[in-house]
This record gives structure tokens, C-alpha cells and sequence, in this order.
């Protein structure tokens, strides 16, 4: 069986009786579930306090979600010495939540997606922090000029946007003639290609019976009577959605994932049951390469991890250090190696270069989906708040190779070895290429800039 845990925003609004008082409450923050296999650094020892077997608790409110009503509270954190730790208890501050009382505010179901759309304004001010007669160092150790470094955006976003087009083209047309510098002649609307994507659009927003008629005929007589439908608004919103989303978005490989608090979670501490997050190593804001640490969820890498590996969590992890995704311990060796920034992340609304970086990925978590560590500093420079605070993340694109190795003296069986690297052809996988070459881009700005601030 395999459980599927995620993040809920959790709110809670009533009251409570105390010596005969009515003491009204309103709390609301992000709930995250807590195991032993998520319990690293000082976390371990919460968990334990969390499972006395006198005064445990089933969950955990901090300060900042009490927006009404608190009731005591009391310090624990890495600070507190082994004396303190084992005089801490949860004695005096325990109460009991009503069900009733609780809300889920937001539907916060793991999203299944393999594309983005990057935000206008957070490609916008990637590009604010271009300095004229600046040289920038590229990842594959190519230096380039501000002036290069602009055009090659430009031309990665025009050539993304052609695509696009290709793939509108592709979707509604026929006999699709191009001249030698490959621009469209002519073509030749498919009735039945353009009415199956309508009125399978509209049916998913409960059309009127008219309009679907309307299509339906369409496809059966290839006649353009859509003009006598009641609503053309609609349908028109619907391929001018369908266009922008394919000709003017700039779509990345990513995802929105939720922030958690980085609170307990670092260094070593406690007994070798628990995990070690990052190596014990403090998450960097600014680490040696400008870019900023981070941790996520596994789930984050499931599009790129090979099928066998997407449920046994500590080869899946191993993988995707071997094949410097992440920041970890290769197979056969003892040193740690770090990665190279490999995502985008911004918040919305992108108000300035303090909401938009260069994430390197440190570490990754189990069992939680959707979910995203960071540097302490990082909730003062963006305000978050933990309320399910939403951080766009966008990555480079990785190409999985599968490769057979025949038995030998030692294995007798064939085995099968998955590679990824971040290189695509640019005339068999053009969109990838282009993916990758605007994202190279703007990690490069991005980690740039971070030097300058450290």
C-alpha cells in the first residue's frame, strides 16, 4: 500500500470554555504531517516529546498561527540544552480541537503536471539584473557579454514561440505546406480535428446544448456555423487561451510547491533512527556559487526518475546524486559533491530580484508531495508565513538514456543503467534545447547576482 501525505491549510474558528469563560479562537496556518522518517535535526526531538506516552499531542501550533485566542505557549528549539529537553513537557498547554471546528480552506491536491507556464513578471525581473559591460560565466564554463547574454534570451523565447505555433498548426490543420525557410504557404482547417478540442473544451465548462450543437454539426458537415451559436464569446476565449498557452507563455518543466518551515530540521542531533537532513550541513541563502540551498520533496523529480526507482526512496535519492541533480555522496566515494543550481524559483506576485532565485537542490524528503525547504533568511526577504505559501519552481530539462549491459563474469544476467544529462540535440529536441538554453540563462544572471550580495 502506498500512502499519499500532503499539505493542508488547516483553519479553526470557535471557542472554548476556560474556569467557565468562553475564550474565543481563530487559528489558521499549513499543516504538515510529521514521521519518524521526516523528523530530522532537532525535529527527532520534537517527535519524541510529540509521543509521550503521558502528555503527547497529535499536533503541534506555533506562535504565528494563534491569530486569535492564544493559549500559553512555551519555547523549544536547537538552542535548549540536554537539562532542558528533558524537563520540556507539554504538561499545562494541552487542549482538545473540536472536529467540528476545523476547516480545509484550500484544495491542496498534489498537482500532476509536467509543464509551467513561467510568470511574465518573474522573466521580466530575471532580466532587470543585467548590468551593461558585465561578462557572465555560463554553466558550462562559457564566458558571454551582457549584450550576447540578452539576444540569446530574446532568440530562446522567439524560437520556444515558434514551436508553439508548429504545435496550433499541428492540432487544427491538414496539409501543411512550408517553403524552403520553412514558413507555412497554405494549409487546411480539419473540421473534425478543431471540433473534438471545442467541444471537448466546452463540455468541461457545461456548455449550452446550443453551442455543443453547433460544434457537433460542424464536425459533420465541416460547414462554419459557429457564428450562429449564442455565445461566441466563449469559444473564442477558449482558442485565444489555447494560443497564448502554447505561442506566448514561456512553458518550463516545474511545478508550484508549498513552503515548509526549515524550523528543527538542520544539523545533527539525536540517535541514528533519525535522518540527517543535507548531510547535517545548514542550508546556504547565499552558498559559494550565488545560487540559494533548498530541499524538496522527491515527487518534484518523478517526471525524470526511471520507474523502478520512483518508490524505493533511497536509490531514487542515490540516482539523482550520481547523476548531479542534487548535492550529495556518490556511490563509491566518501566526499561530499555539490550540484549546480538547476531551478528557477519565484514567488507571485514577483515584486522584485529578492522574490525570484537560483535554487541548488541539497537533499530531498520523503513520504510529503508538493513541498519545498528553505533558508530561514528566505521567510523574512519574501514575508512568507507558511500559510501555504506557494513557490514556483521551474528546471532544467534532463534527457534519460537507458543503456543495456550485457552479463559478464560477475553478473550473469543483463543489466540496465539509466543516465541523465541536462544535453539535448537542438535539431531532434528543439523545444528541450530551447528550454535549456533560456534557463541556463537566467540561472546564470540569478547566481550572479547572489555573488554580488555575499
Amino acid at each position: 500500500m502506498n500512502a499519499l501525505i500532503g499539505t493542508q491549510k488547516y483553519s479553526a474558528f470557535g471557542h472554548r470554555m476556560q474556569h467557565g469563560v468562553p475564550v474565543h479562537f481563530y487559528n489558521k496556518y499549513a499543516l504538515f504531517p510529521i514521521f519518524k522518517g521526516l523528523s530530522y535535526g532537532f525535529t527527532s526531538e520534537l517527535y519524541k516529546k510529540m509521543n509521550d506516552p503521558e502528555y503527547g499531542i497529535d499536533m503541534l501550533m506555533v506562535k504565528q498561527a494563534v491569530k486569535v485566542g492564544q493559549q500559553g505557549g512555551q519555547f523549544f528549539g536547537p538552542s535548549m540544552t540536554e537539562e532542558d529537553l528533558k524537563n520540556f513537557s507539554f504538561k499545562g498547554q494541552i487542549y482538545e480541537q473540536e472536529y467540528s471546528m476545523v476547516r480545509r480552506q484550500l484544495n491542496t491536491d498534489p498537482h500532476e503536471r509536467d509543464l509551467m507556464a513561467m510568470g511574465t513578471q518573474a522573466a521580466k525581473v530575471a532580466l532587470s539584473v543585467i548590468q551593461d559591460n558585465q561578462t557572465y560565466t555560463l554553466s558550462n564554463g562559457e564566458v558571454v557579454r551582457c549584450r550576447e547574454i540578452k539576444e540569446r534570451i530574446m532568440n530562446a523565447i522567439k524560437e520556444l514561440s515558434g514551436i508553439g505555433v508548429n504545435k496550433v498548426n499541428e492540432k487544427f490543420f491538414d496539409d501543411i505546406v512550408r517553403d524552403e525557410s520553412g514558413k507555412i504557404v497554405s494549409k487546411k482547417l480539419n473540421p473534425e480535428k478543431f471540433a473534438d478540442f471545442i467541444e471537448n473544451e466546452l463540455l468541461n465548462r457545461n456548455a449550452d446544448k446550443n453551442i455543443l450543437d453547433s460544434v457537433r454539426e460542424l464536425r459533420q458537415t465541416g460547414a462554419p456555423v459557429l457564428n450562429s451559436v449564442t455565445n461566441m464569446q466563449w469559444i473564442e476565449s477558449i482558442l485565444i487561451s489555447f494560443i497564448n498557452k502554447n505561442v506566448i507563455d514561456i512553458n518550463l518543466p516545474g511545478n508550484a510547491f508549498y513552503q515548509r518551515s526549515v524550523f528543527g530540521m538542520e544539523g545533527i542531533v539525536g540517535d541514528n533512527q533519525f535522518p540527517i537532513l543535507a548531510n547535517g550541513k545548514r542550508l546556504q541563502m547565499i552558498n559559494e556559487e550565488g545560487s540559494m540551498d533548498a530541499v524538496v520533496s522527491l515527487d518534484f523529480f518523478y517526471n525524470i526518475l526511471p520507474s523502478h526507482l520512483k518508490y524505493d526512496f533511497d536509490k531514487a535519492k542515490q540516482w539523482l546524486i550520481d547523476n548531479n541533480i542534487i548535492s550529495g555522496v556518490k556511490s563509491f566515494d566518501t566526499e561530499w559533491h555539490n550540484a549546480t543550481a538547476n531551478i528557477v524559483a519565484y514567488r507571485i506576485p514577483t515584486q522584485a530580484v529578492s522574490s525570484i532565485h537560483a535554487l541548488r537542490i541539497v537533499d530531498v524528503i520523503p513520504i510529503v508531495r508538493d513541498t519545498i525547504v528553505l533558508p530561514e533568511e528566505f521567510t523574512k526577504i519574501t514575508g512568507s508565513d507558511f500559510d501555504i505559501d506557494k513557490l514556483y519552481c521551474s528546471m532544467i530539462q534532463y534527457n534519460v538514456t537507458k543503456t543495456v549491459l550485457k552479463g559478464n563474469v560477475t553478473y550473469e544476467k543483463s543489466s540496465v543503467e539509466y543516465d541523465a544529462t541536462s544535453h539535448f540535440n537542438k535539431d531532434e529536441n528543439p523545444e528541450q534545447y530551447w528550454q535549456n538554453e533560456l534557463m541556463n540563462m537566467y540561472l546564470s544572471l540569478l547566481k550572479d547576482a547572489g555573488k554580488k550580495v555575499s
